[in-house]
């Protein structure tokens, strides 16, 4: 038997109120687990203060000037500096110290590296001992290497960040308790990090059902637009998403049928308005569509006629890739949209394209295609890529942590 009262606390790097990005809808999920196992949960953001509208009594701000002001600088190291500043910026400190001493959690799930930076530290000062759970969603020092190609950062700046990285996500590593993956291959990676223990708990989804109105909107609009055919590819406002779309799809919109727009949604709509803004013909045969509520998504998503996952980051496993299945759409994909999720890659309506040329005609023969009805068996497969199920294994691990002894000395 486990204690049911004993006290979890989960530190991130957002808020988890109106979840819209994966990491705030993982988080969101997991804190539900925690939820459901134990009486007292709590969930506390740490994050820039004009980064989210949505937050909780519980979330922390970040809102010192000059901490602000070093992240509005560097964004491309903001998570590093945040993390710092729970150990550096002394209202903030201050603020943090408050909720560890006041809560005096027994574990303390830490989701994603960074804030593990000034938490180490501060619990040492504070003669806290808490069982410590990693919440990893990539590799991260792999992750940010990519990242910063993209960027453009200068390769000896790059070079010193992802060894900082590394160095951090090692030790998390090797000092957590119990780290969570998403996936075969980070589980693989955390091993050989030192990881005492892991566990692999798949990304998935809270599968929702649009509204009448949601589904009537985007029926009306593709009349009015005289659109016949949708492909719908969801993302948010990082840059690997726009790098897989412009990888495996391309600038060049020649391609898409007369008649067949695709919809670029989320977040990443935004990289696309400000880079593409003077190119008409670009934007004459895509719609972007930022920061749709959950059940617009939905409505949209039911209208599509095929779902695009032209993802092409080694690490980590996307969300959109178990939206897709469980859409029932017809889905094209590049092969890296199915790490974590190879039980379900052989599913009907599902097709797999290496190159961009491969992608760019696999969506023009897929929008001709008839959509396979699935069997029961099938669905059901499919439908294990909701939370309830994927999440199973870390509840079993969870439960099995809480009920070794509490005490646990952090390594100097």
């Amino acid at each position: 038997m486990i204690k049911k009262n004993k006290r979890v606390l989960i530190i991130s790097s957002y808020p988890i109120t109106n979840a819209r990005h994966g990491g705030q809808k993982r988080a969101k999920a997991i804190f539900q687990l925690y939820k459901s196992i134990f009486l007292h949960v709590k969930y506390v953001g740490i994050f820039h203060k004009d980064s989210y509208k949505d937050f909780s009594n519980d979330d922390i701000l970040i809102t010192n000037p000059a901490t602000i002001e070093t992240i509005n600088n560097n964004s491309h190291i903001s998570d590093l500096v945040s993390g710092e500043a729970i150990n550096t910026d002394l209202d903030l400190r201050h603020k943090v110290a408050q909720v560890l001493l006041e809560f005096n959690p027994q574990i303390i799930h830490i989701e994603q590296i960074y804030p593990y930076i000034g938490l180490k530290p501060l619990l040492k000062e504070l003669q806290l001992s808490p069982k410590i759970i990693l919440g990893s969603q990539n590799v991260e020092y792999k992750m940010k290497e990519n990242i910063y190609k993209t960027l453009e950062i200068k390769p000896e700046v790059s070079k010193e960040l992802v060894k900082k990285v590394e160095i951090l996500e090692k030790q998390f590593t090797k000092d957590a308790d119990l780290v969570i993956c998403v996936n075969k291959l980070d589980a693989e990676a955390h091993k050989r990090m030192g990881a005492k223990k892991y566990v692999i708990a798949a990304n998935a989804i809270e599968k929702i059902s649009p509204s009448e109105r949601a589904t009537k909107h985007w029926k009306e609009y593709k009349k009015k637009n005289n659109i016949k055919n949708i492909a719908t590819f969801v993302g948010s406002a990082h840059p690997p998403n726009w790098v897989g779309f412009l990888d495996m799809i391309g600038d060049d919109m020649s391609f898409v049928p007369p008649g067949t727009k695709i919809f670029i949604v989320g977040g990443v709509s935004q990289y696309f308005a400000s880079t593409f803004k003077e190119n008409k013909a670009f934007l004459g045969k895509v719609e972007l569509v930022d920061g749709p509520t959950d059940d617009d998504l939905a409505g949209l998503i039911a209208e599509s006629d095929i779902m695009l996952l032209p993802i092409t980051t080694t690490t980590g496993s996307n969300l959109k890739t178990a939206e897709a299945i469980i859409s029932g759409k017809k889905i094209v994909a590049s092969e890296y949209a199915f790490v974590g999720y190879e039980n379900q890659k052989n599913l009907p309506n599902i097709y797999i394209a290496e190159t961009k040329n491969e992608f760019r005609s696999t969506v023009v023969e897929t929008i001709k295609k008839d959509n396979i009805l699935l069997s029961k068996k099938q669905l059901d497969l499919a439908l294990q890529l909701q939370w309830e199920y994927s999440l199973l294994p870390l509840k079993k691990e969870i439960k099995k942590l809480a009920r070794t002894d509490i005490k646990r000395n952090l390594k100097r």
